[in-house]
């Protein structure tokens, strides 16, 4: 009987790892194939196990030039990741990613169109010049890309469970992506995140996450940062014991450098997520939207990033 609170333990650890944030990044296509250490719950317990299946689509329309030349965006990008986590114990757990990426014309451009037009009060938009179902990234430089598919850069990460909130991320980055299709980076890259947790009142709870990627020289894209730094925000409201929603603003900055100050300035976005939680399962789902929200006039809060993101998220605890 002297072990017998061990279920107990490990439903803690479960259930605490259920309610953190939403574990998303940026999708824009120049900065997807580099690494992003995406925000998390607690380390899992020794043992314990997590197995993430998740399915992001985010669709990018941008027109801008200066003397450094002229960049044209507009694709969709859907990505599947895999993410296998387990607890090693003494407060510490592993993470291995893998991601399967598809850019291609997409599905979504009629439906931004009506959400920007009927929601947000859009007119007069790029949109609605530019023709449904297109894949391209044309850049500054001279460098083109259109329809891609294939497995990602592969990426594993260590977490130690510093105290009750705060922990910190070691992440490293492999380049088995095809580098000249946009789909990896071609080098490897390395990353330290710090995260803390604060309990707001008995249902809100707020993550906050500072990180540092030190980006590998990218083979096919030109002038990529050597540092990009990378922080977030996640308001979690606890409805019940079974759901949680989620506003999370992400920030970081550019992974390349362009040499137009619109698209090299700070990547920031705001997500809206719902998570349901039953018995070692839960599943999320969320949309992030770019400053099209505010007209950009608030860079500080919503910037540069795809213009539309809808995911979902499966997750199993075991």
């Amino acid at each position: 009987m002297k072990f017998a609170w061990l279920p107990a333990l490990l439903l803690t650890c479960v259930a605490s790892a259920q309610e953190g944030p939403l574990e998303t990044r940026i999708h824009r296509a120049i900065d997807l194939p580099f690494l992003r250490i995406d925000p998390r719950g607690d380390v899992l317990g020794k043992g314990t196990q997590s197995l993430s299946v998740s399915l992001t689509s985010a669709n990018d329309l941008r027109s801008m030039s200066s003397q450094a030349g002229a960049l044209f965006e507009d694709y969709e990008v859907e990505r599947f990741l895999v993410r296998y986590r387990k607890g090693l114990g003494n407060g510490f757990d592993y993470t291995i990613d893998l991601p399967v990426v598809d850019r291609g014309g997409g599905f979504m451009d009629p439906f931004i169109e009506f959400w920007h037009q009927h929601v947000l009060g859009i007119h007069g938009n790029i949109r609605d010049n530019i023709p449904y179902g297109q894949s391209q990234v044309n850049l500054p430089d001279g460098s083109r890309y259109s329809s891609a598919f294939g497995i990602g850069d592969l990426s594993g990460a260590i977490t130690k469970q510093v105290s009750s909130g705060l922990q910190v991320t070691t992440a490293v980055k492999v380049p088995t992506g095809n580098a000249g299709a946009l789909i990896g980076s071609g080098a490897f890259d390395a990353a330290l995140s710090l995260e803390d947790r604060f309990h707001l009142t008995s249902r809100w709870d707020l993550y906050v996450q500072l990180g540092e990627v030190f980006q590998g020289k990218a083979t096919s894209l030109a002038n990529s940062r050597p540092w990009v730094h990378q922080e977030s925000l996640s308001l979690v409201k606890h409805a019940n014991r079974w759901d949680d929603w989620i506003i999370q603003w992400e920030s970081e900055a550019s992974a390349i450098v362009t040499g137009i100050a619109g698209s090299d300035s700070s990547q920031r976005s705001l997500s809206l997520a719902y998570r349901r939680k039953w018995k070692g399962h839960s599943i999320e789902a969320f949309f992030t939207e770019d400053g099209d929200w505010l007209n950009f006039r608030v860079p500080e809060l919503v910037n540069i990033a795809p213009d539309f993101t809808i995911g979902v998220h499966y997750n199993l605890f075991f």
